[in-house]
């Protein structure tokens, strides 16, 4: 039952005829149902966001252009229909996972090339630029660096002072580096809800495009979904096989990992923190990473011991060191 609060919500549900079935998350002007068409009986999700109406409208068009693709290991839900604060969209059955049950998944080799194959097919989606705005183009150019400027006062009360002039070096880098790499279509919040199994399928479900920038590097989705399990990285496990067949899968796109990915991990890491702001025990593991990601030596001995051939390491250290 809707509150009286929610007029524009009750007045949707009429004009479409739908009923919730279930409100999957609630978060002032921002609200998600799965409703049920009174005509048909389908099950259908309608979001609500009258807080950021333009989210949602780049969330409309970018599904209305990925429909338009026939992809073989990517799903995205098809738009019913769209108006300024809603969308309604297909629901998608997906195999419900958490940064904890992640971990007991059977990531054999047909998973990981599904992972890998949705991943790369989701990044070939073209975007229309005219739905971001200049700071938004300019973030997604240089995430690490525009994220950590945002979160500074979070990142000066994490860090000690050799580690702040560390991180700053790394950053400079990897904004020169940044003018060498081509962008992609980026998710900016890849995780176990949003990116999972299709339930009898051997394709991979993705939903909530909102995206906080425009496009971005290849790496940075994989490396969010990689950490969300609580973990230091020495003791990554499918995430390990999942890395390392990203970087095998097209070397074209590996120019300066070694920056790259020590960049993108910072400020990963930093938000892992401050996500566990109220929880201090689940975010040691990502404060240990920091360490290792600082140090160029114990990222380097990490590195090396992800599965890859010794021809694979030589290239990659020539490209990013």
């Amino acid at each position: 039952m809707i509150s009286s609060g929610y007029q524009f919500d009750q007045e949707i549900l009429e004009r479409y005829h739908l009923s919730i079935e279930e409100i999957k998350s609630s978060k002032g002007e921002r609200r998600v149902y799965l409703v049920k068409d009174l005509n048909d009986h389908s099950l259908k999700i309608l979001k609500i966001n009258l807080a950021f109406p333009k989210k949602l409208e780049r969330e409309c068009n970018f599904l209305n252009t990925a429909s338009s693709f026939s992809f073989n290991y990517l799903k995205t839900p098809k738009v019913f229909a769209y108006e300024h604060g809603m969308i309604l969209m297909e629901h998608l059955n997906m195999v419900a996972y958490t940064r904890d049950t992640i971990l007991e998944k059977n990531w054999d080799e047909n998973q990981i090339f599904i992972w890998h194959n949705a991943i790369a097919e989701f990044q070939s989606i073209p975007q229309q630029s005219k739905s971001f705005n200049f700071y938004e183009k300019i973030k997604g150019a240089f995430y690490p660096v525009i994220r950590s400027m945002e979160i500074s006062k979070q990142l000066f009360k994490t860090l000690t002072l050799a580690e702040t002039a560390h991180l700053l070096i790394l950053l400079l880098q990897y904004i020169i580096a940044r003018l060498f790499i081509k962008n992609v279509t980026t998710h900016y919040d890849l995780n176990t809800f949003n990116f999972t199994n299709l339930k009898g399928t051997n394709k991979m479900s993705l939903i909530d495009f909102e995206m906080g920038a425009y496009k971005g590097d290849s790496y940075y989705d994989v490396l969010y979904y990689l950490s969300m399990p609580v973990s230091e990285l020495p003791d990554w496990t499918f995430q390990k096989k999942i890395l390392s067949g990203w970087i095998k899968m097209d070397p074209t796109k590996n120019r300066f990992l070694n920056i790259r990915l020590r960049a993108l991990l910072c400020i990963i890491s930093f938000q892992r923190i401050k996500r566990f702001k109220a929880e201090p025990l689940l975010a040691v593991p990502y404060r240990e990473n920091l360490k290792l990601l600082l140090s160029k030596g114990a990222f380097t001995n990490w590195f090396h011991l992800l599965p890859k051939s010794q021809n694979e390491i030589q290239a990659i250290k020539i490209q990013g060191e």
